[in-house]
């Protein structure tokens, strides 16, 4: 079993939550075993059942790369009833060290190079995995890559959130491109933006955005998409990505900029793959490296995601253990019995973050090729979701 605890954050998909496991004394079956398995503190991300559809494909994605230790984990799924709410629940890995967003976010100037170049080989380790399975993650950035710390002090960034990931080619027989716009307009690569293209070389152009913003502490784009009023605005902005080349900052030493210039090569030909990349010597031979914990799981249990203004968030002493069903044979009973078309239950959306900040997948247009900045803008304006959002 496992308690809820306080909410860690929310968003399109539903919401995430800490919580405590209650092992099984003696596992009678597989269900229960995996219970009896789970770590002492884990991250449950949650979605009404009747539209979690987007949240049964994430766990299913995990499952396959379930292998890697740079791609956050998935223990499992389970279904709880809260509140009179049917929720599907998706049982994950804790990063105590928070995502790369915040930690970025909270230091002084950006990070040090050694820091980069740790993180950014984990990174490439996960996308490597990623592409060999012929998938395209399609939405890294900081804030999907979560810092995790061991017991030895040791800190792995993983890559998590696969919201956005879609199917691109077998393995490494091809590079079969995926039509349609999807990510964060901070992070989209140019044929992306232009041309609707997703394949793996996508997120090499992420990893080079999000390498800069680790050095620098500000986007590789120096574009304010908060002051945007107009059409026009957002023509710019696509101009730039189309005909301008991303600014390498000054002053990092000559291997992180050519790691750079060979992540953020606009024609995706020629861009380097992730094993390209993991013998670059601004990466390669890197040994493990302890790194102060910031965060121990059980400070976290009571502190992360609390805040002075939450109201809403309870102490742990009056959340109950959640009701749970056997989760492999009952996960199928219950999403026969409740239509994922029903949207009369339904937790709304929280989206709280600036444009530039969001994921979307944008639909394409016959009348021209790329994303459509008339409807972006319309729905930018209206706070709205494209297609495979997770939303309810």
């Amino acid at each position: 079993m496992w308690i809820r605890g306080k909410t860690l954050g929310s968003g399109s998909f539903g919401f995430v939550s800490i919580a405590k496991t209650i092992p099984c004394s003696f596992p009678d079956d597989e269900e229960d075993q995996l219970f009896f398995d789970l770590p002492p503190i884990i991250a449950v991300k949650s979605a009404e059942f009747s539209c979690s559809e987007s949240l049964q494909r994430e766990r299913l994605l995990l499952h396959e790369f379930q292998n890697c230790p740079q791609i956050i984990h998935c223990y499992g799924a389970d279904v709880s009833k809260e509140d009179g709410h049917l929720l599907y629940n998706m049982l994950l890995e804790f990063a105590s060290g928070g995502s790369l967003a915040d930690y970025v976010h909270d230091s002084q100037y950006g990070l040090l190079e050694g820091e980069v170049k740790q993180f950014t080989r984990s990174v490439l380790l996960g996308l490597s995995y990623i592409h060999a399975e012929g998938y395209a993650h399609c939405d890294i950035k900081p804030a999907n890559i979560l810092l995790v710390d061991d017991e030895e002090g040791n800190r792995t960034a993983k890559v998590s959130d696969f919201g956005l990931a879609t199917k691109v080619s077998k393995r490494r027989t091809g590079r079969k491109r995926k039509k349609g716009n999807r990510g964060t307009l901070f992070y989209m690569a140019p044929e992306s933006v232009m041309l609707g293209e997703c394949d793996s070389k996508v997120d090499i152009w992420a990893l080079g955005c999000t390498v800069i913003e680790m050095f620098t502490k500000k986007p590789a784009w120096d574009f304010d998409f908060d002051q945007c009023t107009d059409l026009d605005d957002f023509d710019e902005f696509f101009d730039r990505i189309k005909n301008e080349e991303v600014e390498i900052p000054r002053g990092l030493s000559k291997d992180a900029q050519d790691f750079l210039a060979k992540c953020l090569i606009k024609n995706p030909g020629l861009r380097w793959t992730a094993d390209m990349l993991l013998s670059h010597p601004f990466v390669s031979g890197l040994d493990k490296a302890p790194v102060d914990q910031e965060i121990s799981e059980e400070s976290a249990f009571s502190t992360i995601g609390s805040s002075e203004d939450d109201e809403s968030s309870e102490d742990m002493d009056s959340i109950k253990p959640m009701l749970l069903l056997k989760n492999l044979a009952r996960l199928d009973k219950v999403a026969a019995e409740n239509s994922v078309s029903d949207r009369s239950l339904g937790l709304k959306p929280t989206l709280n973050e600036s444009v530039s900040e969001k994921s979307y997948e944008f639909p394409l247009f016959k009348r021209r090729k790329g994303l459509d900045p008339e409807v972006l803008y319309e729905a930018i304006q209206c706070n709205a979701n494209f297609g495979f959002l997770q939303a309810c």
